[in-house]
């Protein structure tokens, strides 16, 4: 008899682990890289975040994109679908160089590399083989402990491998991260300085364009430029307008298409 009750315990575990679902929430992760790499945000944020994954993932069942756009709340914010009610400070910018191409916007408000590396690897991907992935994420990486720009950039990396082992002949056309300096600290202002030095030498392997619109975005020192950031973090309508503006060019050459012009007005949506 008392050989039994193991059997049956361990009978019963099989039968409830048979009903776990495929993309179960893990838990959450330590401080560091690489113990949150397979991390999903905190309870305060999931409320909507859930509800986006599922959302992404429905609208790349519907509708196949050419272009995913990978990122946090700068990218989010900018516009497209699947809308969620956020404030979209760029949606007529958006509407411009993306409103007759087909386009799902995988940006998250505060993600870091790691929630992208979940969200990649539960479902965003399946099914898809997009003909650009524009990739810009890890400025939220920054003050947490143990997310170095080595880290973050090497974070971002495994973001592209993730996509490509997916999707071979998707192209990524990798974005520098945007300067900033919302908070006035040295370490806050240089950290995206330091982390392009890593993603930079990504250029021309592995399907990757790499490319930096610092120069336009910011000041030498690596301060945001007056006028293009309402927070000096997240653009303006007038940012964004500048942002796809510098990025046409390359984004129509890896769709192997003709660049739109530039935007003729200055956007009236926005701040």
């Amino acid at each position: 008899m008392t050989h039994r009750i193991p059997f049956l315990l361990l009978s019963a575990f099989a039968l409830v682990s048979s009903f776990a679902p495929l993309h179960a929430a893990p838990a959450k992760a330590k401080a560091g890289p690489v113990a949150a790499s397979d991390a999903i945000p905190d309870e305060r944020r999931r409320k909507w975040w859930m509800p986006r994954h599922e959302a992404i993932i429905a609208r790349n069942a519907a509708e196949k994109p050419d272009i995913i756009l990978v990122g946090d709340s700068i990218t989010h914010w900018w516009g497209g679908l699947p809308a969620d009610g956020s404030k979209n400070t760029g949606a007529a910018v958006f509407d411009y160089y993306f409103g007759d191409r087909k386009v799902t916007n995988l940006g998250y408000a505060s993600d870091r590399t790691y929630h992208v590396i979940w969200r990649l690897k539960n479902g965003e991907l399946d099914g898809i083989s997009p003909k650009v992935a524009v990739v810009m994420i890890g400025t939220n990486n920054h003050p947490t402990p143990g997310h170095t720009p080595e880290d973050t950039a090497g974070a971002v990396k495994d973001i592209c491998a993730l996509i490509r082992k997916s999707s071979p002949n998707t192209k990524i056309l990798l974005l520098a991260v945007f300067p900033r300096d919302n908070q006035k600290k040295a370490d806050y202002i240089a950290f995206p300085g330091l982390v392009n030095k890593h993603l930079a030498k990504l250029d021309g392997k592995d399907g990757i364009t790499y490319l930096d619109l610092s120069d336009k975005l910011g000041n030498p020192d690596g301060t945001t430029r007056a006028g293009l950031f309402y927070d000096r973090i997240h653009p303006t309508a007038e940012g964004y307008k500048v942002w796809g503006e510098a990025m046409e060019p390359t984004l129509a050459k890896l769709l192997g298409t003709q660049p739109k012009p530039p935007m003729p007005d200055a956007p009236k949506k926005g701040k």
